[in-house]
């Protein structure tokens, strides 16, 4: 088992889908909103299992799965007021408190390593993430209320529809660690299918299907070890023409429409981007030998 914390900010865009306005995309009632939100403390199941055959030791397989969470969590949402409500006059925006929901992934993992010790490690994995889960995101405002020239209207139930589905990756990686404890190395291959469907894609987004090179390097002196890691990810280009993604209008009523709100997710796509990690642990035994 185990205690999680979940912590998002997140940016979304709204459009002011109000029903004075004229023209589709108007930017002018473009609505940036950042959602803050943490759920608290909650337990969650995680199984793991690995076995190293007696007549083969240099190999061991394993095997883990962590389990879906739900987040419900109160939160914080900061709106800009659009243009098109400063130039009305007797218009804007109030309040910032939401309660938000989300559900996460399960994740199941396997893989089989091949070591022989003090010279090097070679491992191949499989995962498994269940993203069709997160299908959507609800935002129920609190306190929050849009007013249009003295009409005021509550900010309701927002559905940020997300449509993921589960994805799967396939990750190969050695370690050479003659040099131990002085130095390790280790490098990498992964590909990851998009969590993300081509038709319901924005450029908000940045999960597509994607290859990583990954690259590190370790060493412990006294127990103290230091870690660090580079990863580069490449998303290949893609063209989608049946995009479902339409702009997210939260006005209904007499205020709102949804006459203009129009598709937005029609294009083509491409991206890469670095990560890197560093960490330092420390084991007290050695430490306090050394000292």
């Amino acid at each position: 088992g185990q205690l999680y914390e979940f912590r998002v900010t997140q940016a979304v865009n709204l459009w002011g889908n109000t029903t004075l306005s004229q023209n589709a995309e108007d930017i002018t009632l473009d609505i940036p909103v950042v959602l803050s939100f943490a759920a608290p403390l909650r337990p969650n199941f995680m199984f793991g299992i690995s076995y190293t055959p007696t007549f083969a030791k240099e190999i061991s397989v394993g095997f883990s799965m962590m389990g879906k969470r739900n987040a419900r969590s109160e939160g914080n949402a900061k709106l800009v007021v659009p243009k098109f409500l400063e130039d009305l006059g007797n218009s804007g925006i109030t309040g910032s408190g939401v309660n938000v929901e989300v559900n996460l992934p399960a994740m199941i993992r396997g893989g089989v390593q091949y070591a022989v010790p003090q010279v090097f490690a070679a491992e191949v994995a499989l995962e498994v993430e269940t993203w069709s889960d997160y299908d959507r995101v609800v935002v129920r405002g609190k306190d929050i209320a849009v007013s249009i020239l003295g009409k005021n209207q509550p900010l309701g139930k927002v559905i940020l529809p997300e449509r993921f589905q589960n994805t799967f990756s396939i990750r190969a990686g050695g370690e050479l660690n003659i040099w131990e404890p002085v130095l390790s190395l280790r490098a990498g291959y992964s590909f990851e299918t998009s969590a993300m469907s081509k038709d319901f894609i924005d450029a908000s987004a940045v999960d597509f299907e994607k290859h990583g090179l990954h690259f590190g390097a370790a060493t412990t002196w006294a127990g103290v070890t230091l870690q660090a890691g580079m990863a580069y990810f490449l998303m290949p280009s893609f063209t989608t023409t049946t995009s479902e993604k339409t702009m997210i209008g939260p006005l209904t009523g007499d205020l709102g429409s949804t006459e203009l709100l129009t598709r937005v997710g029609n294009g083509t796509y491409s991206g890469s981007y670095f990560l890197f990690s560093g960490s330092i642990s420390v084991a007290l035994d050695p430490l306090m030998k050394a000292i």
